[in-house]
């Protein structure tokens, strides 16, 4: 049995040839040979949006993080996220409990999981919508996977969001594939306003905001022609 067999619902490889659609999605993403999935590759024409966050995230933050997935999962959107603990696991939470959609980019090959806590809801989101790794099944995991599927969680979105981080979180890796992508990206307007941290003014600029409410996001994609799609049409 070849590996893109035998991965439960919808499993395989994409190579970068067969990515004409969605048509935002750049060819090449940069350092990855190929998109491996589990689940319902139709998601990817519906409007995502990136929730991402800090894996030690304050109360606050997941607060926030739970908030716009139930808010953007009611508008239609999926919400698209790391699985890591914290922040993302919050949003794919909230977007589930809403009865919305959502992808898990993964930074372990499909047959793998990190945190090994999250093993159940992985296997959820591969069986009922759709969970994408850059990486091969059987390969190893190394801290160095992450930066990779950062990158490629903002490929598949039309707009990225930053609910709480630091200066050092990898979080940043999404950030800074926005600009060359074009794509939105907004960070919470608390983190933009505490004078502590630094990150916020790294990715200043035209396509950059400071989020105070989620209808931002959603004009965001209404204006880059995103939203409307699909089952949010």
């Amino acid at each position: 049995m070849g590996e893109a067999e035998g991965m439960g619902v919808d499993g395989g490889l994409v190579g970068r040839e067969a990515f004409a659609t969605p048509p935002w999605l750049p060819v090449p993403i940069k350092g990855m040979q190929g998109l491996y999935f589990e689940g319902d590759r139709a998601l990817l024409e519906e409007p995502c949006v990136a929730v991402v966050g800090s894996r030690d995230a304050s109360e606050a933050g997941l607060r926030r993080a739970r908030r716009l997935g139930r808010e953007l999962a009611a508008a239609g959107v999926v919400v698209v996220s790391g699985l890591a603990r914290g922040i993302d696991h919050a949003a794919h939470l909230a977007a589930l409990e809403a009865g919305g959609r959502t992808i898990a980019v993964i930074g372990t090959p499909l047959d793998q999981c990190s945190p090994k806590a999250h093993w159940d809801l992985q296997r959820y989101i591969g069986a009922y919508h759709l969970v994408i790794s850059p990486f091969p099944n059987g390969s190893t995991v190394a801290a160095g996977n992450f930066p990779m599927r950062n990158r490629v969680i903002a490929a598949l979105t039309q707009a990225s969001v930053i609910v709480e981080a630091t200066h050092r979180s990898g979080t940043q890796y999404v950030a800074a594939e926005c600009r060359p992508l074009a794509r939105p990206l907004f960070i919470a307007a608390n983190q933009v306003n505490n004078p502590v941290l630094q990150y916020p003014a790294w990715f200043a600029g035209p396509r950059t905001h400071a989020l105070t409410h989620t209808q931002q996001i959603l004009d965001a994609l209404r204006m880059a022609h995103a939203y409307g799609r699909g089952r949010a049409s």
